[in-house]
């Protein structure tokens, strides 16, 4: 049993899984949409959500390991560092080349991350939490008071569930954390009727909102808000638990796992649509190079953006 909480190590490892996952379901999406794709492919299209989920998660568990050092004036701008201006640096360079016209309303929606909602959200959330821990009482009340309304909100705005779906595993993830011991306590206690009925449980949720997907709209959100919760207590319970060899490829991913996101649309769009010699590789060779194209990418932008801030951080000490 990890009694001493999630390394560095082993969060990053979990968001290179996170971050296959979402790439997996895009390309996957993709696959769909040339080919016959099967079963199998549509099965594998639905990993995205749970990726996300993940990612959510091990935000709001990031959050909370931060949060012992103190909230000081600096602590919702260091977020922002390592996410949102790597968004507007990705996803400028990307709109230049891909020719984008940058009007007002564009710019607009560029700035809010408005075709970036992961990081939007994301960026909401952390400004909550900062609110929350740094002025509030009842914080975890609070807290999840704060990610329902916000959720609602969205829901609203949206009617997309994508948008929303995913956000309460960023709850379980401060949740999990902040009682770590007992929950850590508790699994070691009941871990085979703990991990029989929550792997049941989610099973059970993901069958039941793709089932209703098409026919009820209610009983397809409130399980498909079910499995997300599910599917984050049963990774997290599984991190905690079973002390893995973390891989260093995928640790490294997860190190650069927002640029991944950022950049797996834009690299499988050039490839597809540019290159002549994608037609001799078929559907499959395209999906692989660009897999690794974006995960060579993601990781050297990331690298250069670190090296850049770090020396910026030097010079002015």
């Amino acid at each position: 049993m990890n009694t001493k909480g999630l390394s560095k190590a082993e969060c990053n490892f979990l968001r290179g899984v996170a971050a296959l996952f979402v790439i997996i379901a895009h390309y996957c999406q993709w696959y769909q949409v040339h080919t016959d794709a099967g079963f199998f492919c549509m099965l594998l299209s639905k990993l995205g959500r749970y990726g996300v989920s993940v990612f959510f998660a091990l935000s709001g568990y990031g959050l909370m390991c931060s949060v012992k050092k103190g909230i000081d004036n600096g602590f919702l701008f260091r977020r922002l560092k390592n996410v949102y201006l790597p968004y507007l640096i990705v996803t400028g360079l990307i709109h230049m080349l891909d020719g984008t016209k940058w009007s007002g309303e564009f710019v607009f929606r560029w700035l809010l991350a408005v075709d970036s909602w992961f990081v939007m959200v994301i960026i909401i959330f952390y400004a909550l939490f900062y609110f929350v821990w740094k002025y509030c009482k009842n914080k975890m009340m609070i807290m999840w008071l704060g990610i329902l309304v916000i959720s609602l909100l969205i829901g609203l705005c949206t009617k997309d569930s994508t948008w929303y779906s995913c956000n309460f595993s960023f709850g379980i993830g401060i949740f999990i954390k902040k009682y770590e011991f007992e929950f850590s306590d508790f699994v070691k206690k009941n871990r085979f009727w703990w991990f029989v009925i929550i792997s049941v449980c989610f099973c059970a949720s993901a069958v039941l909102y793709m089932t209703a997907m098409n026919k009820n709209q209610i009983v397809y959100i409130c399980f498909k808000i079910t499995a997300s919760v599910l599917w984050t207590g049963l990774v997290l319970s599984v991190a905690l638990f079973v002390k893995f060899r973390w891989g260093r490829v995928i640790s490294s991913l997860g190190e650069a796992s927002l640029e991944c996101y950022l950049v797996h649309s834009f690299v499988i769009s050039v490839i597809e649509e540019k290159l002549v010699f994608t037609k001799k590789i078929g559907y499959l060779g395209i999906y692989f190079i660009s897999f690794l194209t974006s995960v060579i990418a993601a990781y050297l932008i990331h690298s250069i953006y670190n090296f850049l801030v770090l020396k910026l951080e030097r010079g002015k000490a």
